[in-house]
């Protein structure tokens, strides 16, 4: 599991469904409050379970209150395994928030009903990481490459992984960020990009991203690449002729 971050959610699990207990490892690229948030009531559940993270994402999540949890620290840039997968971890940044966007739509009710649910969120934690040390992780295992990003500032002086078979990408769906993404995929030359995140001004106070626009972006600039927006409750495989064992470690 990636950043779990979704019991506020009405859509979603609460942490404390039996879903997750076949979880074998959590992996965290980054410390800000979206991305840790139901770690705590999940090691409640499972006391024991692994998390993969840096030292000041462990801070972190200590300040929100976790009590369990078997920390695997590393640093940016090192490498590891989690059962029969390949990870490498590496060093990226965060995208920045766009306070022209926010009082751009400051007079939508829409913001004010998000802006007052998420300020109501960051209150119920004792007090709301900042951190923003930001990863990416390189996964490989039978033979597949995902490459996750947590965020998306992008840094033309970090050298990126290319030809995976998959690039979640993290849709902070201003339209200036599009033209971004669609660089930063040129670099990257994923075979397929899944989207995910989906927020557009700052997590997680965040009006409808609309990311079916970067995918008319991207046909606009004549790339045909498979885009994924993901749906709810479906499963989705990294290559048809492996799929039951990708889904089950992935």
């Amino acid at each position: 599991m990636l950043d779990p971050y979704f019991s506020r959610n009405p859509k979603t699990y609460s942490p404390e469904a039996e879903y997750f207990d076949d979880v074998d490892a959590v992996l965290i690229t980054h410390g800000h409050f979206d991305h840790i948030d139901d770690l705590p009531a999940l090691t409640e559940r499972n006391p024991n379970l692994p998390i993969y993270c840096t030292e000041r994402v462990k801070k972190n999540l200590k300040t929100i209150g976790i009590k369990g949890g078997d920390f695997r620290l590393f640093k940016p840039g090192d490498s590891f395994k989690i059962g029969p997968l390949n990870v490498k971890s590496i060093k990226s940044v965060h995208i920045k928030y766009d306070f022209a966007y926010i009082a751009l739509h400051a007079v939508s009710p829409d913001f004010y009903r998000w802006f007052f649910k998420s300020f109501k969120a960051a209150a119920d934690l004792k007090r709301s990481p900042i951190d923003g040390e930001c990863l990416e992780y390189l996964i490989e295992g039978d033979g597949e490459s995902v490459l996750v990003a947590g965020s998306l500032g992008v840094d033309d002086t970090i050298k990126h992984p290319e030809n995976v078979d998959v690039f979640v990408l993290p849709y902070n769906g201003r339209w200036i960020v599009n033209k971004q993404m669609y660089d930063h995929v040129k670099r990257i030359k994923p075979k397929k990009i899944f989207m995910s995140h989906f927020d557009p001004a700052f997590p997680p106070m965040c009006l409808d991203a609309k990311p079916q626009r970067f995918v008319n972006f991207m046909r606009k600039m004549g790339e045909n690449i498979d885009i994924i927006i993901p749906e709810y409750e479906k499963v989705y495989k990294v290559k048809e002729e492996t799929a039951h064992k990708t889904a089950a470690n992935l």
